[in-house]
């Protein structure tokens, strides 16, 4: 029972330090932006995105691409 204790203490105390070590050192600016220019109309690029069927068809990073082709 008194390694239980000490075991829950010494969680909380390192529960703790992580806590305060990622408040004070890491940065807080964690927003980024990504602009890029597409030389297409936008009513092609839209069409693309709005019809879900045809999104899975010619994005690579969905894992059931495979699946629909």
């Amino acid at each position: 029972m008194r390694i239980f204790k000490y075991l829950t203490v010494l969680i909380i105390l390192l529960g703790g330090a992580y806590a305060a070590s990622m408040y004070y050192f890491v940065d807080e600016s964690k927003n980024f932006t990504v602009e890029k220019e597409i030389d297409y109309p936008v009513d092609k690029v839209f069409a693309q995105f709005n019809n879900l069927q045809n999104f899975t068809r010619w994005n690579n990073f969905l894992p059931v691409h495979s699946l629909w082709t």
